[in-house]
C-alpha cells in the first residue's frame, strides 16, 4: 500500500497530466474522465473494480484498462501511474 504521500503526489502528477494532455483522444474518447476516474480511486472515492466496469461505457473501449491501473499502482503492482515525461507534453 502507498503512503498519503505518494498518494497526494500521484494525484498532484494526474491533475498535471489534465493541463496537458487534451479532453478527448483520437478516437474521441474523454481522457479526463479517466484520470478523474484514477484520482477518485486514489482518494479511495471508488473502492473496487466493480464499479468501473459499471462505468465501462464512460471510459471507452481502453480507457478500463488504464482506469485499473489505479487499482494496480495503489498496490504496488506497478512503479508508476503517471511517467514524469507525459508531463512534458
Amino acid at each position: 500500500m502507498r503512503t498519503d504521500i505518494e498518494i497526494q503526489n500521484e494525484i498532484a502528477k494526474l491533475e498535471k497530466l489534465k493541463e496537458v494532455l487534451p479532453e478527448y483522444n483520437f478516437f474521441g474518447e474523454n481522457n479526463w474522465v479517466i484520470i478523474d476516474a484514477q484520482i477518485d480511486i486514489l482518494k479511495e472515492e471508488i473502492l473496487d473494480e466493480d464499479e468501473i466496469y459499471d462505468r465501462e461505457d464512460e471510459f471507452g473501449e481502453t480507457g478500463v484498462s488504464s482506469v485499473l491501473e489505479a487499482f494496480q499502482w495503489m498496490e504496488g503492482e506497478i512503479e508508476t501511474l503517471v511517467d514524469d515525461d507525459d508531463l512534458k507534453r
